[in-house]
């Protein structure tokens, strides 16, 4: 055998001395991963979709005071701006499942159903408080004055404390007297998608779809188009009146970006005017 084939022979020989310290090593750190994340699935895992859950970050000051480890605060808001909400709606906590979901049963807790807000989180506001709950799938049902709103809680560990809250209209919200919305307009209110607050002075533009390039929409031919939403005391509203039938979308144009609606049909079958309230 001369020098070369002996080179080549010592050099196989130390590619599979490696390649296998390397895949002993792999294998090694693959089960190291694999436990940690079964270890943080099963921590984490709530049984609700994230749709569901809408719990705001847990306020560093609220330390829950229970003795039993299974049991556990609720804090539910009603929200319709920059520090600014609903106290006093009809709030009830359901215990909740998907295979009980048409057969809802209060939970049996004191206060529960709540008429008003009945603690105050320092800075987070008031809040709608249930406590010495069990640790388990909850639906939250409120109502004020025919507006609903509906909220969806898992109560674990995690989640002991925190603020579960829903997004409102200001319940003194109305449409200026001077204005005709018939069935031919289409109005709203433009409003801060983050601090609910309503937004005056953005430019709206009403576009209609295109008959011969449907994805295409162009503005529409309607007076003041476009418009600027207004100020107080109605902030953030805006309407467009003479609008014939069509698809439409409304635009918003803030600085740095632009929002669309979704599409709006308008076929003049209408017996009042269409809203259409734009978050951005």
């Amino acid at each position: 055998m001369n020098k070369s084939m002996i080179l080549i022979t010592i050099m196989a020989i130390i590619c599979i001395l490696f390649l296998s310290a390397v895949y002993m090593i792999g294998q090694n750190t693959a089960v190291d991963f694999g436990l940690s994340r079964s270890d943080n699935s099963s921590i984490n895992s709530s049984g609700e979709t994230p749709e569901k859950l809408n719990v705001t970050q847990k306020p560093d000051a609220i330390v829950d005071s229970n003795n039993n480890d299974n049991l556990g605060t609720i804090n539910f808001q009603i929200k319709y701006g920059q520090k600014k909400y609903i106290t006093d709606a009809s709030v009830k906590l359901y215990a909740y499942s998907e295979e009980n979901s048409n057969d809802l049963k209060l939970v049996d807790t004191a206060g529960n159903p709540l008429m008003n807000c009945n603690a105050e989180l320092d800075s987070w506001g008031p809040v709608y408080q249930f406590r010495e709950v069990p640790y388990g799938q909850y639906k939250i049902v409120s109502e004020r004055n025919g507006s609903s709103w509906i909220a969806y809680h898992t109560l674990d560990p995690s989640t002991d404390g925190a603020i579960n809250g829903v997004g409102a209209d200001d319940p003194d919200l109305k449409v200026p007297d001077s204005i005709n919305h018939n069935r031919n307009t289409i109005y709203g209110w433009v409003r801060d998608s983050s601090s609910m607050d309503y937004l005056p002075d953005l430019e709206i533009t009403l576009l209609r779809q295109d008959t011969i390039n449907e994805t295409r929409y162009l503005p529409a031919d309607v007076p003041n188009n476009p418009t600027i939403s207004k100020s107080d005391p109605y902030t953030g509203f805006y309407y467009f009146n003479d609008i014939s039938p069509g698809i439409y979308k409304v635009q918003v144009k803030n600085v740095g970006y632009v929002k669309n609606s979704i599409p709006i049909k308008i076929d003049g079958s209408e017996q009042e005017g269409t809203l259409c309230n734009i978050g951005i």
